[in-house]
């Protein structure tokens, strides 16, 4: 199998652009199913795999300010998803956790998005394939508009 790299430049955009929509689109719907906004969801995924974090490190890990990141773990801390603590040995950094509740949730979460997850990855499968060797193309979408 070629690599995408040996692809004309237009093929190789249009699969990586496909697979980028699909993951945003993915996440999107995950997101509404769960009753969460994306970064919510996406939040709740990061203290899921690296317990607990600072606030610091989930706003780094979200992409998003720290005016985002504490409008964020409000909306989680309201809904009784995280719970805030201080930092045993620095005082000054505010640690976050999943509480009982949170945990059930992104367990389900994850389990709701394991069949889409699959999706993905056949996609990203095919975006790094040459026509003709047996793996599907994805669909050519209409760009947003």
């Amino acid at each position: 199998m070629d690599s995408l790299l040996t692809l004309h430049p237009a093929d190789r955009g249009q699969r990586l652009l496909d697979l980028m929509l699909f993951c945003r689109k993915s996440c999107k719907e995950l997101a509404h199913w769960s009753e969460l906004t994306v970064e919510e969801f996406l939040c709740l995924g990061l203290l899921h795999v690296h317990p607990p974090s600072s606030v610091k490190e989930l706003s780094r890990n979200l992409g998003v300010n720290a005016s985002q990141t504490s409008r964020i773990l409000r909306s989680l801390e309201e809904n009784g998803l995280i719970v805030r603590s201080l930092n045993v040995a620095d005082r000054r950094v505010e640690d976050v956790a999943l509480t009982p509740r949170g945990l059930r949730s992104v367990e389900k979460l994850f389990e709701h998005a394991e069949p889409v997850a699959s999706q993905m990855a056949a996609l990203a499968r095919s975006v790094f394939a040459e026509p003709g060797d047996g793996q599907m193309m994805p669909e050519r979408r209409a760009s947003p508009g």
